[in-house]
């Protein structure tokens, strides 16, 4: 089966979708970081409660993860 052209001429390159991760525990916060990272997320990490809102509020996110 021959398989058909691709116009890969006409493809766009995406950002990555970006990821806050909200976690207490610092090692929680470092591997989630680091495997999402190397997965092509840009990852911010926040360890404390109360500067999540403020870091929602200044950056726009796709995902959140607490």
């Amino acid at each position: 089966m021959e398989q058909p052209e691709l116009a890969i001429g006409k493809v766009r390159t995406l950002r990555p979708l970006r990821v806050l991760v909200a976690a207490r525990d610092a090692r929680f916060a470092r591997v989630s970081g680091f495997l999402l990272a190397r997965r092509g997320f840009d990852v911010e990490t926040v360890r404390v409660p109360e500067r999540v809102l403020d870091t929602l509020a200044r950056v726009e996110f796709d995902v959140l993860i607490l």
